[in-house]
């Protein structure tokens, strides 16, 4: 399917740059990011409208639990996600800093070995580089980096990580299986099994949708190299897992608009990494993991509401 017949048959495809409102980009104050030297149309964005999706696994998919159930969620409010999870160089570009441990991979790999305050810093630098309200309160010096909320992600009219709600939406795209192309893993597939040649039940190979422990040599790959989904989105199934806004707790059955608890012993992550199993690249895996940890193979991507 071509850019153009996508717009047309999906209405939630849009691309938008994070400058749209402002021309100028002339808020961004920080001593150590080049953000000029971004070009901000790079900052490819999807524009996601509301609706309605059955969310996490069924009692018969391989992962599921009880933290996982499925339910039906409704969000009501128009977002914008990044395109990609954010490139390792667009972060050192924003920040000034270069965190990745990974020694093999390509400039347009995503950014990875990043903490979760990491991730929501750079949304706030985002967010005053377009004059927005930023979403977290942040202590950032050279050695250390330590955020919170300051309000309610959907009432922010800053950049900020995606709630968990808002990224399986935006990964599914429409689908209502645990892959963004309509597949599953087949009812015969061994648990234990990890390789490149996984054939999912619609006869489609995982190795063209993920980058996963069967496909990645260890090593995270480009934000490109795998199918985008419907919607254009790349990268929901592996590389890199990616942090989300929510802290984690099992969900609570049909919601509206969720984002977690109050407080939390870990935040979210989704998508699963590059030495992932196929069941953890899933659309409906999540992962609780501690906030301040900078593990490689950890990234993020950024979202917004929109007015």
């Amino acid at each position: 399917m071509s850019r153009s017949t996508a717009l047309a048959a999906f209405p939630f495809f849009v691309v938008a740059s994070c400058c749209a409102s402002n021309t100028t980009c002339d808020c961004f104050d920080n001593e150590t990011g080049d953000l000029d030297s971004l070009e901000i149309e790079d900052l490819e964005f999807i524009d996601i409208e509301p609706g309605e999706f059955r969310m996490g696994f069924d009692v018969s998919d391989y992962g599921y639990s009880e933290d996982s159930e499925a339910h039906s969620v409704s969000l009501t409010h128009r977002f914008q996600i990044l395109a990609t999870e954010l490139t390792r160089t667009q972060y050192g570009l924003i920040t000034g800093e270069y965190p990745s441990s990974s020694v093999g991979c390509e400039e347009d790999c995503p950014v990875e070995s990043i903490t979760w305050h990491q991730a929501a810093y750079v949304s706030n630098l985002l967010s005053e580089s377009a004059c927005l309200s930023p979403c977290y309160q942040c202590d950032h010096s050279s050695t250390d980096t330590v955020c919170e909320s300051v309000e309610a992600p959907y009432g922010c009219a800053g950049y900020r990580l995606p709630t968990e709600a808002e990224w399986e939406y935006a990964a599914r795209a429409g689908a209502v299986t645990q892959y963004q192309n309509g597949g599953n893993l087949q009812s015969n597939w061994d648990m234990s099994e990890c390789d490149p040649d996984i054939v999912l039940d619609n006869g489609t190979y995982l190795s063209g949708i993920a980058i996963y422990c069967g496909n990645s040599e260890r090593e995270p790959a480009s934000v490109y190299s795998v199918e985008s989904n419907a919607w254009g989105v790349f990268g929901v199934h592996g590389n890199v897992f990616e942090w989300c806004h929510d802290w984690y707790s099992p969900y609570q059955g049909d919601e509206v608009d969720p984002f977690g608890p109050e407080t939390g012993s870990y935040r979210v992550s989704r998508s699963g990494g590059y030495r992932t199993t196929p069941v953890g690249v899933s659309l409906s895996a999540r992962s609780p993991w501690f906030q301040d940890a900078n593990t490689s193979a950890y990234g993020m991507r950024v979202a917004r509401t929109l007015p």
